[in-house]
């Protein structure tokens, strides 16, 4: 999952190395991995982990920690050996990622006293403070992707200063919660199997034909749907980074979805009906999902209730009665109820 390839596995031991020359401090491998392996340091701005004493399993020696452990507790296992007993062991993920390590249990865990999996994401607004340029940037684009699109629907195009500010500012504020920014550029290094990679790559594509669309050509049918295009695949990559194998509760499909939130925006803006219905239906029916088990009381449910009000309730009531376009302050109120559910993502993602 790391996009600018810093880890390796040596084919012969099964060892992960993370070359941290390599690494732009996104800490995207940190919450990927199901067993909390990568661990960020502040202070270099780069992700360390475990290196299993390569020098020393490579000239036939156990690592440190099993030579050093004084009650004989570690031992090294053949990785075919360590995973024939993953799938039975309480508390790992269930991935086929068959990690070298096997835990052997003394006693029996009662299956009323088992993990279950939650239906209520559990808010921690906490997370906020280092996710929230990463909320900002998502947020910027899909509204970015679902301007453009309604432009193009409607035969007009956006205004170039605004559209191109806002894509710049995302673009920039993305860059704050890197370890090394300066890195950046070897997301690119990454494309056969990281999402972050395409994420990067194609909203590069999608700012870069979006600004020869607006400013060189804003008549050209073909040049504004191919930007258009870019921006939805930008927002598809965005969204498949969040769908993490052996998550014990899916983080996509969400009602926050940034492909999602294009759709249902371009719809709005651009009064289509056709497309507006469907990817609303769809966005409220997540919403109401992930709340369905919500204990009753005002307290918690005044931000949903005000999400459900600003983002379907009054867009619906001004479309029956005024028709379209959609005033200014319904519009705004729809940005405020998709910005809190994006936050609300993010708040849950943990």
């Amino acid at each position: 999952a790391c996009p600018t390839g810093a880890y390796e596995k040596d084919p012969h031991t099964g060892n992960v190395i993370l070359n941290s020359e390599h690494c732009m401090g996104c800490t995207y491998c940190a919450w990927v991995c199901p067993y909390g392996a990568p661990q960020f340091d502040r202070e270099r701005g780069v992700m360390t982990k475990c290196t299993f004493c390569a020098s020393r399993v490579e000239r036939g020696d156990q690592p440190a920690c099993v030579v050093a452990c004084p009650v004989d507790a570690l031992n090294v296992l053949e990785e075919r050996e360590a995973s024939l007993h993953n799938a039975c062991t309480p508390g790992f993920a269930d991935t086929d990622m068959q990690p070298a390590i096997r835990l052997i249990s003394r006693r029996r865990v009662p299956l009323w006293r088992r993990i279950k999996t939650p239906h209520l994401d559990v808010m921690r607004w906490a997370r906020l403070r280092d996710e929230w340029p990463l909320a900002f940037f998502t947020f910027v684009t899909a509204v970015l992707g679902g301007w453009l699109l309604a432009s193009v629907l409607r035969g007009s195009s956006p205004q170039p200063a605004v559209f191109l500010g806002l894509a710049a500012l995302g673009g920039f504020v993305s860059t704050i919660h890197l370890g090394r920014p300066a890195r950046m550029w070897r997301t690119l290094r990454n494309l056969r199997t990281s999402w972050i990679s395409w994420e990067i790559a194609l909203f590069t594509a999608f700012v870069a034909s979006a600004a020869g669309f607006l400013l060189l050509a804003p008549t050209n049918v073909f040049l504004g749907w191919t930007a258009a295009a870019l921006g939805l695949g930008t927002l598809a990559a965005m969204d498949m980074v969040y769908r993490v194998r052996g998550q014990a509760v899916r983080a996509v499909p969400h009602s926050a979805m940034t492909l999602l939130t294009a759709l249902y925006l371009a719809g709005c803006l651009g009064a289509h009906p056709w497309l507006a219905a469907p990817a609303g239906v769809m966005k409220l029916l997540l919403y109401v999902h992930r709340y369905r088990f919500a204990p009753v009381s005002w307290k918690r449910l005044a931000l949903p209730l005000a999400r459900l009000l600003l983002g379907f309730a009054a867009p619906t009531a001004a479309w029956l009665t005024l028709g379209a376009p959609l005033p200014t302050t319904i519009l705004g109120g729809l940005l405020i109820a998709e910005a809190l559910d994006r936050l609300e993502f993010y708040a849950a993602l943990e």
